[in-house]
């Protein structure tokens, strides 16, 4: 068989491949992934003014409980309040992602039947409120015609829903729409229904049930809905409409301006007693649709979309998203499939030819420009136009390219060097497999000694999780948490040492020097605090069981290399230094602290983070003490400094006076703490042992060091 048959026979296989991947929808989640990243990395502003959001936020749910004792969910009659405030504010229309489903009940102020009445009079009098409700049994399968919409869907239609606005709300509404939101395979949210049908009705989602021209009826046909005054909507699959996002939200300088409700309930209240709005309680709504929803994270309305990872994101903004798109026809447009399947053929021509006839040295970085134009141009295309372009089927080709160079290369490498590199990559960072094909001397016994800087972390309460779990839900559940963990180790440049059990040891320094290693290591450990912040909100939707880590960290001198014998051994370090960061990890039991560093690690990365200083310790084993600290937050981050700050000033006068034994006076600046931070751990260890000093003073040789008695 010549090279010219081989090419063609390579070309019509590696063609049927491609297409029947396609077809079998195998780049569906490679596509969706790079979906998400365009999203993330061409964010855009909105560019109209008429939309804001009205956060039931953290903030609002704190301070109606400190200050007035009402919780969630509050009276129906602040709903009313807010309401009102803002259609007299010029709000084209209110929209509340807010489920009432059930009569209002009796409180210590108000009377739950009063509330609800009062609320449904102000729906009424305020008039263009729409309203949530959410089905549990309905129909999305769009058949091409003519549907009738149910803006406030027949009452008879009530068991298609697992909740809807109690009577005296339903009466009065403007509208009401589903406020449910279908997830995909994985659990983010990238399309939405724009209705639900039952029979020739369509009953509209929340968003669609707020426009301005949604009329008594809309038409369905081939992949779009067209609305009674020609405006249309494309959709995928034949039901769901694809969702443009602008910007990641659940934050001020999202996409929409943003009021926290308890900002605007306080105006509110100022102008129901006046009923003047004056410049000082004015909110600039005028001519906005408003929606109004929750976004703190205990009232379970947070979603996964493809900002996930940089803000939580809460449903009414995902509402008000789906709105903005379809009052403005602001569309992310799927390239036609018959254009994508010329694209897919012509790509795995041009790149079968160069690998079959051009030399290694040609074919590959003909395959990487190839891929890189197309991926700049799928790029280009996104973030002018909003086009999304099939990278994930050029991927295939570029796989396809790749692998048919490297069978090429195959036969003239070193096959030990490959079987090195695919031994090792899977345990250590490829940074050392490069360096141990560069100098196999270094598989050797032995090692050297350097300063490095080591890492242990721990699953806190995971023997009692691990009781509470079958296997085939703990080793998922784990093997998720640890993958990431590490995955967050090898991208600060740290070299993984082993797992124990859902313990993870690691360190920076070697196998290759790095002079930031201490810094590393603790920008390391802010990330895995960021990440288990994610992994516990997505624990808690899956109703799994929701942990912590513990972290200790130490910079020393210790012995590092390859340890074992001649036909197995491990790359590790030893030594004291090492021994003592394992104990730091426990030891943060003893403050209610989570990282916990040497004084040696707090020298080298004091000037970019936040630390206090816990303690003088004695760890178990020991005999000479350790000043240990609490890291805490990147000295950048002024958030944290502005919420935190006086804390960390009156801890630090606190913690002089302690150590200077003036015990009465350091009693009182920790408790001034606990005003605004009650469950700091730090604090209260102090004050207990402060009160164990009442009772049993210590002696003269005091030096202010505790000797931890376990582990």
């Amino acid at each position: 068989m010549n090279k010219l048959t081989t090419t063609i026979l390579l070309f019509i296989v590696l063609s049927a491949i491609g297409l029947g991947l396609d077809r079998s929808g195998s780049f569906r989640y490679i596509e969706h992934t790079l979906l998400d990243d365009h999203f993330i990395r061409f964010q855009r502003a909105y560019p109209h003014n008429d939309v804001s959001l009205v956060m039931i936020d953290q903030t609002s749910v704190e301070e109606m409980g400190r200050r007035l004792q009402v919780y969630w969910p509050w009276p129906r009659e602040i709903h009313g309040i807010i309401a009102a405030f803002l259609r007299a504010n010029g709000a084209q229309k209110v929209v509340f992602d807010v489920l009432f489903d059930q009569p209002d009940f009796v409180r210590a102020q108000s009377s739950g039947a009063d509330s609800d009445a009062f609320f449904a009079q102000n729906i009424a009098s305020s008039g263009e409120i729409v309203l949530a409700s959410q089905l549990s049994e309905f129909n999305t399968a769009m058949v091409d015609g003519t549907y009738q919409v149910a803006n406030k869907p027949p009452k008879d239609l009530s068991h298609l829903y697992s909740s809807q606005p109690i009577p005296m709300f339903y009466d009065v509404a403007t509208s009401i729409g589903n406020a449910a939101i279908p997830t995909s395979y994985d659990a983010v949210i990238r399309y939405t229904q724009l209705f639900s049908f039952h029979d020739s009705t369509a009953i509209p989602a929340l968003s669609v049930a707020a426009l301005p021209f949604l009329d008594k009826s809309i038409t369905i046909k081939t992949n779009a809905v067209q609305f009674s005054n020609k405006v249309s909507a494309p959709v995928q699959y034949n039901d769901l409409f694809l969702i443009n996002w602008y910007k990641k939200g659940g934050v001020k300088d999202g996409t929409f301006p943003q009021f926290s409700a308890i900002r605007v309930l306080e105006k509110a209240i100022k102008w129901q007693r006046t009923g003047i709005i004056t410049p000082d309680i004015a909110v600039d709504v005028k001519g906005h649709t408003v929606f109004i929803g929750a976004s703190a994270p205990g009232l379970a309305d947070i979603k996964a979309t493809p900002f996930s990872r940089l803000e939580p994101f809460p449903g009414v903004e995902i509402q008000a998203t789906v709105f903005a798109n379809l009052l403005h026809q602001d569309y992310l447009i799927k390239l036609n499939d018959a254009l994508r399947i010329l694209l897919l053929v012509f790509g795995i021509g041009v790149l079968s030819f160069s690998v079959m006839y051009l030399r290694s040295k040609w074919n590959i970085p003909i395959s990487m420009l190839w891929l890189t134009g197309t991926a700049f141009l799928g790029m280009y295309l996104f973030e002018s136009h909003r086009i999304w372009f099939p990278t994930a089927e050029l991927l295939l080709l570029f796989t396809t390219a790749l692998t048919s160079a490297f069978i090429t290369r195959y036969v003239t490498e070193d096959k030990n060097k490959i079987w090195l590199k695919q031994a090792f990559s899977r345990y250590v960072p490829k940074e050392l497999v490069e360096k141990v094909i560069e100098k196999p001397e270094l598989l050797k016994l032995g090692g050297e000694k350097k300063e490095l800087t080591v890492l242990f972390s721990d699953l806190a309460g995971f023997t009692t999780i691990s009781e509470g779990m079958e296997p085939d839900e703990l080793v998922p559940y784990l093997n998720e948490y640890l993958a990431e963990m590490t995955d967050l180790v090898f991208k600060h440049g740290g070299t993984l040492d082993k797992y124990i059990g859902d313990a993870i040891m690691a360190f920076w320094g070697a196998p290759l020097d790095d002079p930031k290693h201490a810094y590393n290591a603790c920008a390391c450990v802010m990330d895995m605090q960021d990440l288990m912040k994610r992994l516990r909100v997505k624990w808690a939707k899956t109703k799994k069981p929701i942990a912590h880590t513990r972290y200790g960290i130490n910079t020393g001198a210790m012995v590092v290399g390859n340890v074992g014998s001649n036909e197995r051994f491990n790359y590790t370090v030893l030594g004291d230094s090492v021994n003592l960061a394992a104990r730091l990890e426990p030891a943060n039991k003893n403050f209610g602290t989570q990282v916990m560093i040497s004084e040696t690690t707090y020298d080298l990365v004091k000037e970019h983070f936040v630390c206090r200083e816990l303690d003088r310790l004695i760890v178990k084993g020991k005999s000479k003490p350790v000043k240990v600290f609490e890291l805490m937050a990147r000295a950048a981050d002024a958030d944290y400094l502005a919420k935190h700050g006086k804390k960390l000033d009156t801890y630090k006068r606190a913690m002089d006076l302690y150590f200077n034994r003036k015990f009465d006076e350091a009693e009182k600046e920790f408790m001034s703490i606990l005003f605004d931070f009650p469950e700091d751990g730090p604090t209260l260890t102090y004050l207990n042992r402060i009160n164990e000093f009442h009772i049993n003073p210590p002696g003269d040789d005091w030096n202010g060091v505790f000797e931890l008695k376990t582990k």
